[in-house]
């Protein structure tokens, strides 16, 4: 699977979570808005991939989705409050097990299948 391709999952993921979190508490999906809360988060996985490239990581690797994990959540957390957008532990906890069955979950399932693949054809 091509690098940008887990570039992408991280993007989705931070979108899609802020759509169907401003979704269910009834905020309308306006573009200022999704990026209004978009935003933090968007900082924290880019300070994550940079992290990763710096440390010479594998973007796809299972570590790098641990990283990118907390450096969204926590980075994206970090700026709300400073900024004046707010956090409360559910929220946090949400988010965490979001960003973890998203942007780690796919790099765990990706790595199960290539591995299965690998023995599936590899002639002993």
């Amino acid at each position: 699977m091509k690098k940008i391709a887990f570039y992408l999952i991280d993007l989705l993921a931070v979108l899609s979570f802020v759509m169907i979190g401003r979704s269910a508490h009834g905020h309308t999906d306006s573009l200022s808005g999704v990026w209004r809360t978009s935003w933090p988060f968007l900082i924290g996985a880019t300070v994550s991939w940079l992290f990763v490239k710096v440390r010479r990581l594998s973007i796809s690797s299972p570590i790098s989705g641990v990283i990118v994990v907390i450096s969204t959540v926590a980075i994206g957390m970090v700026i709300r409050v400073l900024v004046g957008q707010g956090t409360a532990l559910g929220f946090i906890a949400v988010s965490v097990a979001y960003f973890a069955l998203t942007s780690l979950l796919i790099r765990l399932a990706i790595l199960f299948y290539q591995n299965t693949l690998r023995s599936h054809f590899v002639t002993r």
